[in-house]
């Protein structure tokens, strides 16, 4: 299905969600290091069902923002996303801490990778 949306050439806004939390035996994975999104600027993934996502800087070329809403199983964030020179923002809402800690390392790489500290990372949490 992931491949048959990336057809989608001037497709700017992905927003893909999940119904139901995945049993911890269970291993969702989803890899996308050899799709391409060409023109996907904002990728919004909420309650999805994974447990490890694997994309490539290529993946997402022009990707400046990152919301991940109730990713409960999630482990992190693919490393590759530090890579990507367009990346502005990442927005975690009531996600686990390790992908917090995920999120974290892609801000300090790209900081140091581009000597800006313009780049947002938000966490947002549930009162």
């Amino acid at each position: 299905m992931v491949s048959i949306i990336a057809r989608l050439k001037k497709l700017e806004s992905l927003t893909i969600k999940g119904r139901f939390p995945v049993r911890k035996s269970e291993n969702h994975y989803w890899d996308v290091t050899n799709v391409e999104f060409p023109s996907l600027k904002i990728l919004i993934l909420e309650s999805v069902k994974m447990n490890e996502w694997e994309a490539s800087d290529e993946s997402f070329p022009v990707l400046e923002k990152l919301y991940l809403l109730f990713c409960f199983y999630f482990k992190e964030i693919p490393p590759s996303f530090a890579d990507i020179p367009t990346l502005q923002q990442i927005t975690l809402h009531n996600c686990n801490d390790f992908l917090v800690d995920s999120a974290m390392n892609v801000k300090r790489e790209i900081e140091e990778n581009t000597g800006c500290d313009s780049f947002q990372l938000h966490i947002l949490h549930n009162p």
